[in-house]
């Protein structure tokens, strides 16, 4: 008998019982053991019921393939569309069979989106139980097609599936409704269509195709419909047009005042939908029209960004020679403003950022997983998909399965060409940033002009809120259609429900409705009102401003220095991606440090003092400050070689790169400094982050990018201040951290477990209070468990740690080296026990296997140069090894000597620069003729640099604030190599 909490481990990974049952009595208004009990009433008693007898036809076509099966299932349910076809004048009788058998040609392509899973399943469900004649696997997989042409196997089939196939029999009905309505719309309308043509043409304003766009289906069924006629391609679209209207007066006014000619599409207005002409994708004919290309897309972005557009990919843009077209404008308007925009530092960044030029997906951006992907408006020239899509491998055979991969993707149409080639638009992008600015110019001169055309339509325009990416939409309803989530209608309600649900999301439940029912959501508001509909619902208020208000604040804050730090953007985004762009991995600038130059001490405090100040200086001008609240914008670096971005983030709560990092820079300016302002800022940033965390509580476990991160910070102020708030707030987090360490795959000391223990043990040295004491030890332990559970065991009784993508990474930061140092650190600080000592030495003689002569490989390529820092290579690993005594002592003077000659000059930064690894070398330095020496390097290293030439960790000439990476950890590595009180952040010190 199938179990259903068996059924449930298969297709959730990791399941989270508290979410469970809030998911079920959230969206199924019930408890999570009554759901339990209807799904196994379900798998007992199949209690779907539909008309079976209507698939006992018989067939017309021989099955061939997997799409005749899904033909089958269209024929069953009478979906034919030829009396619709006789009534338009413009459908030759001649072309109604085939226009006919095109659309059920397409439906069930696209109904077969839901059903392969199961076909695939079936198919390897009767090879396994030997059910085929043949044993060759291709001549398998045609004998279960043939098996299909047999009614009695059809008929079991649809028994034995038949929530699959109530499912599709729901998803057919709405689409048949909506072709139905499609086609009325289209006899409606025939003659007006003809104002799309010359009167010439009239004669020959024959439809020859109809191209139902069934990729993403809204509103039960709605979507894009292609018409082809004989001397035009026109598109239905199902919505009314006023905001395409509204772009197209915004358009006009520009081109009359700038002297431009931007491109509009030609249109026919009807009630709640219309009809537009297909935009031809032409090359560009020489450097001139690419020239005017580059230069209208960025007239057009500032537009955009003034109007709040979002996600114009892509496929929203057509290359239409010189000109680029913008298509598909139902978020051509957004309204980015919130409630709590302006009730914090954090919130006001986050509006900055969210209604800033990036985006409005013209410029690359960062999105899923796949490094080398483009879907921007100014990109997508072919590539890989953004993420992993299910892709059928082993085609043709009876060992078909489905797996996740990234795919190619075709050039899209909105990349210029010439010649047939592609442009590279990094080469235009001053051409951009210049149409940028002067239609920003012309906006900023003209606002009440522009005002006024808004206000015009606000009762009318209707724009499109993009709540979920449509990518996240698809990926769970696709999932939801495999065999074991079909099993039970029920389960997978639950199965939507458990992966949508969010409980700080007022839209949450329509979405995960709109899925049950086979829809992507589509969500929409009103120029002039609040609410926000979906399909026949609303949400009242679900804006606290209206559209209206938010252009018009987007409007009054215009500005010159908003115009540079849009075009900064803009920049950055288009940068030329060169090898220097991360000089860590460069070698050009390495100097040998052994033999290094006595500087006077005054003269390194001077300079010291000097930079450490004038980093404070340049990080308090780059801050936003409200209400006691802080945030800093910072920057990171995404794609890959060749192909690679700057991307703007908000400070998250975290050590690495955010809130908790500069809380402890500025703990450590008045343990520096004694000046008790820097305390209170330090303190205000930790209640600060206190309530975002309580805002939203979901945070991961790590030491440097969740939970852990907060919970060292307050360890820090509590043990040096004694106020008792931090320890409160310390021990309430530990508490509650208690199940994801026991759930935690990820080990390592930024993520994992390992940089849990190492604070928790260090915290548990730290104060006296048995109370707190009693329950950081069964942190301690629990964590100490779960990373001998998740210990992998090579084939030589070495130990290691798998990384998520199944990885052994060598190094302190993500690897076998930091966890090693934490198990060992609660051998020497909590308990002696022989297995874990067996553990440590095995992880150790793992990492000692890989080395070459006396350093480490790059983690991800052999042939690549080696790294020397925390994260990577021997600086983090002589961390551990020196602190467990691993090292013999000609060995630990063999590896310093190789890092000195060969491990500074990278980046400054703390992660994987110079003052990271000077930290480590003072941490373990045996005589103050060592700490001389870091510092004379140190001080060899920025004498002639100064605060506007630092090189952070991101990148050539990319400054960013952040603690790991950025300035602020600089000025902490300068603070600590000149002796001042405070812990080592590389191993979590306390």
């Amino acid at each position: 008998m199938i179990n259903v909490d068996n059924l449930l481990s298969e297709i959730i990974k990791n399941v989270d019982s508290n979410r469970l049952n809030k998911v079920c009595k959230q969206t199924l208004n019930d408890s999570f053991q009554n759901i339990k009990k209807k799904i196994d009433y379900e798998l007992k008693w199949n209690s779907i019921d539909i008309d079976k007898s209507k698939y006992d036809i018989d067939l017309d076509f021989k099955i061939s393939n997997f799409e005749d099966i899904m033909l089958f299932v269209v024929k069953s349910n009478n979906i034919n569309f030829k009396n619709k076809l006789l009534q338009i004048s413009c459908v030759e009788d001649k072309m109604i069979e085939k226009i006919n058998k095109d659309i059920q040609h397409q439906i069930s392509l696209h109904i077969l989106k839901f059903a392969y899973r199961t076909l695939i399943y079936e198919l390897n469900l009767l090879r396994e139980r030997g059910h085929f004649k043949s044993k060759d696997s291709s001549e398998q997989f045609y004998e279960y097609l043939e098996l299909f042409n047999n009614k009695n196997f059809r008929r079991k089939f649809i028994i034995e599936y038949s929530n699959l196939i109530y499912l599709l029999e729901e998803n057919l009905e709405q689409i048949t409704t909506y072709i139905n309505n499609f086609l009325s719309q289209l006899k409606s309308d025939e003659s007006t269509l003809l104002h799309f043509v010359d009167t010439s043409y009239y004669s020959k304003f024959k439809l020859k195709a109809i191209n139902i766009g069934l990729g993403d289906t809204h509103n039960n069924g709605e979507s894009v419909v292609k018409c082809n006629f004989d001397i035009i391609n026109i598109y239905f679209k199902p919505r009314d047009c006023n905001i395409d209207l509204l772009y197209n007066s915004i358009i006009d006014e520009v081109n009359k005042h700038q002297q431009l000619d931007l491109q509009k599409p030609t249109m026919l207005q009807r009630n709640d939908c219309f009809w537009v002409a297909e935009i031809k994708n032409i090359e560009c004919k020489n450097e001139k029209e690419i020239k005017n290309f580059y230069y209208e897309l960025g007239a057009h972005l500032s537009l955009l960004y003034v109007l709040g557009a979002t996600d114009f990919h892509s496929e929203n843009l057509i290359a239409s020679g010189k000109h680029p077209v913008l298509v598909d404008l139902e978020s051509v308007v957004g309204n980015k403003l919130k409630e709590d925009s302006f009730s914090s530092a954090t919130f006001f960044n986050v509006y900055k950022l969210a209604s800033s030029v990036k985006t409005t997906g013209i410029l690359p951006f960062a999105f899923g997983n796949n490094d080398g992907s483009n879907l921007s408006g100014i990109g997508m020239s072919g590539g890989e998909s953004p993420v992993k899509v299910p892709v059928v491998k082993n085609k043709l055979t009876s060992y078909m399965r489905v797996d996740s991969d990234f795919i190619s993707m075709k050039s899209s149409q909105n990349h210029p060409k010439i010649e047939g080639k592609n442009i590279n638009e990094k080469l235009y992008k001053n051409e951009l940033i210049d149409g940028f600015k002067k239609t920003y110019d012309f906006i900023m001169l003209n606002k009440d002009l522009f005002f006024e055309i808004i206000n015009k339509r606000k009762n009318v325009i209707k724009a499109r809120f993009i709540n979920n990416a449509t990518m996240h939409y698809s990926r769970i309803l696709n999932l939801s259609f495999h065999p074991i989530v079909l099993k039970s209608v029920t389960l997978r309600k639950l199965f939507i429900s458990y992966y949508i649900y969010d409980p700080f999301d007022k839209l949450t439940e329509l979405e995960i409705e709109n899925l049950i029912h086979m829809n992507i959501p589509y969500f929409y508001y009103y120029g002039n009102g609040k609410k926000i509909y979906n399909q026949n619902k609303s949400i009242s208020n679900y804006f606290f401003y209206t559209l209206e208000e938010s252009i018009l604040y987007k409007l009054n804050n215009l500005s010159e220095k908003d115009k540079l730090w849009q075009v900064r953007i803009i920049s950055d985004s288009l940068r030329s991606d060169e090898m220097n762009f991360i000089p860590h991995m460069s070698q050009n600038e390495i100097k040998d440090y052994r033999n290094f130059h006595i500087h006077k001490e005054n003269s390194i405090i001077e300079k010291f003092n000097n930079l450490i100040f004038s980093i404070e200086d340049l990080i308090s001008s780059k801050q936003v400050e409200i209400d006691n609240t802080y945030s800093w914008i910072v920057k990171d670096l995404y794609g890959k070689l060749g192909n690679r971005t700057i991307e703007r983030e908000v400070m998250d709560p975290n050590l690495y790169r955010g809130l908790s990092g500069m809380a402890l820079y500025y703990w450590a300016l008045y343990k520096y400094t004694s000046d008790k302002s820097y305390l209170e800022k330090s303190k205000k940033i930790t209640i600060q982050i206190q309530k975002e965390l309580d805002a939203f509580n979901d945070y991961p476990l790590g030491a440097f990018d969740g939970i852990y991160s907060y919970i060292y910070l307050c360890s820090n102020i509590y043990i040096d201040t004694n106020d008792k708030y931090f320890i409160v707030e310390a021990m309430k987090y530990i508490r509650d951290s208690f199940d994801k360490i026991k759930k935690d795959s990820l080990n390592d000391f930024i993520s994992g477990n390992a940089g849990v223990l190492v604070i928790l043990i260090n915290l548990y040295s730290n104060i006296t209070d048995n109370v707190y004491k009693e329950d950081i030890l069964k942190g301690i332990e629990l964590s100490v468990a779960r990373l001998i559970e998740n210990a992998n065991i090579e084939e030589n009784n070495l130990i290691n740690w798998k990384s998520e993508e199944d990885d052994v990474l060598l190094g302190f930061a993500h690897g076998t080296s930091g966890i090693a140092y934490a198990l060992d650190l609660y051998l020497s600080k909590i308990k002696y026990v022989d297995e874990i000592f067996d553990l440590v030495k095995s992880a150790n003689m793992f990492e000692e296997m890989y080395r070459i002569k006396n350093h480490w490989p790059h983690p991800h390529s052999r042939d690549s140069k080696p790294p020397f820092a925390w994260c990577h290579g021997s600086p983090g690993i002589i961390l551990n090894r020196e602190k467990s005594n691993y090292f013999k002592n000609n060995d630990r003077k063999i590896i310093i000597s190789e890092i000195l000659k060969i491990g500074f000059s990278r980046t400054h930064c703390l992660c994987h620069g110079d003052l990271g690894n000077a930290m480590i070398l003072k941490d373990i330095s045996n005589s103050g003729k060592e700490n001389e020496q870091i510092q004379n390097i140190i001080f060899e290293i920025l004498k002639d640099i100064n605060v506007d030439n630092l090189k952070c960790g991101i990148g050539h000439d990319i400054e960013t604030v952040d603690f790991l990476t950025g300035i602020s950890g600089i000025s902490y590595g300068l603070m600590y190599i000149l002796g001042t009180d405070i812990p080592n952040i590389l191993r979590l010190e306390l």
